[in-house]
């Protein structure tokens, strides 16, 4: 990358003009040639030494004009071997996968396959080519998944907020249900006590009425008893007698007991009011089989025990043997006629075997309109649908 940034910048500068400065000193001289080997930019005095050092003394000097004039050619970098000094390495061995000198085929990689570089670039260009074009759409597999997944965060998160909006929506739609239930009821208990009381309240002036009729006799005729003479009592005394044998005899028949009774109050049924809140609003996961679950049945039957029972029924009379990814997508619990499972059995064991629509039963459980390989199986294996 830094050779062909390189190449780049000596192609679109004025050499001429001394643009370029020598990049192996401070000097910042004009640079008059490029060392293939270092590559690095070099001026006439850096040229000198380079070609004067023993270290330096066989590296590639090229003019400016060369290398724009060769092209990237021009800006491949010999690699040294590490192990071999002065030794370039030529040659690419296939056994360890890396570049090696003319002295390394000879020690380190005896009997290694081995080769030119320019003889295996070829192959292994291609190679590379075909492995990034494999990345390149595994990578837009990875992108289309990653921007599904992203996707699919907001509509969960969109999901969530408007879900949660839902219950708050419900719950204060029930308790504008029940605070218009609670004023309903207060009504009703106020009328009922004001019924109760007007009823009452009649009973009881009747009752003073009485009362006082009572109060007054006896206060008269023991006012007489106690202040009158003789002559008073007696000129009296046939009246007064009169009206409290009569307010006595009353008595008897005047109603002993209230006309009205405390006999209202709230039924309350807790339980299932409380299970009716519990089970009216529930968060459902809608999966590819559908919002329906087996909770959701009415009858409150325990379908694994059946499904089990079926399984026992279907292996004892040699029935059909369904593959375990079948998916029963309609189910039904008749509980008066007995045990029956009415549904779509969908199978799909071994495409190369044909199918046809049937009723299939199994003991007391029955299937409408299954799809079942043709041939029978004898094999007895436990498999249970799956129910949407």
């Amino acid at each position: 990358m830094n050779n062909l940034m390189s190449l780049l910048t000596i192609s679109t500068s004025e050499t001429q003009s001394g643009s370029l400065s020598c990049e192996n000193c401070t000097s910042n001289d004009a640079a008059k040639g490029r060392c293939s080997d270092c590559c690095v930019l070099l001026c006439d005095f850096c040229l000198k030494a380079h070609q004067r050092f023993k270290d330096t003394q066989e590296h590639k000097i090229m003019s400016l004009e060369e290398v724009k004039k060769q092209g990237a050619p021009a800006m491949t970098q010999q690699v040294k071997c590490d192990k071999h000094k002065g030794e370039v390495k030529k040659l690419y061995c296939e056994s360890c996968q890396q570049l090696i000198c003319r002295d390394c085929t000879i020690i380190d990689h005896r009997e290694h396959q081995f080769q030119f570089i320019d003889e295996v670039a070829g192959r292994l260009t291609e190679n590379l080519k075909c492995s990034a074009q494999n990345a390149v759409q595994a990578r837009s597999k990875v992108e289309g998944t990653r921007k599904t997944v992203r996707e699919m965060k907001e509509k969960i998160k969109t999901k969530c907020d408007n879900t949660l909006k839902e219950i708050e929506d419900a719950v204060q739609e029930q308790i504008a249900f029940l605070m218009n239930k609670e004023k309903e009821l207060k009504e009703e208990v106020k009328r009922i006590a004001d019924n109760k009381t007007k009823v009452l309240d009649e009973q009881d002036k009747e009752l003073t009425q009485k009362l006082n009729g009572l109060d007054n006799s006896i206060q008269f005729t023991q006012k007489v008893l106690q202040d009158g003479n003789n002559i008073n009592i007696l000129s009296v005394s046939s009246e007064a007698n009169s009206r409290l044998v009569t307010l006595t005899n009353q008595v008897p028949y005047i109603e002993n007991q209230p006309r009205e009774q405390d006999d209202f109050s709230l039924q309350h049924d807790r339980d299932n009011f409380q299970s009716t809140v519990e089970n009216g609003m529930k968060i459902i996961i809608c999966n590819g089989w559908g919002e329906r679950t087996v909770s959701h049945l009415q009858d409150h039957l325990l379908v694994e025990e059946h499904i089990d029972d079926w399984d026992e029924s279907r292996d004892e009379g040699n029935g059909w043997d369904f593959n375990p990814t079948g998916s029963l997508i309609e189910f039904e619990q008749d509980v008066e006629e007995g045990r029956q499972f009415v549904g779509n059995m969908y199978c799909w064991d071994d495409p190369r075997v044909p199918y046809e629509q049937s009723n299939v039963y199994f003991g007391n459980y029955k299937y409408n309109n299954a799809q079942v390989p043709k041939q029978k199986k004898k094999q007895k294996s436990r498999q249970r649908g799956r129910i949407g």
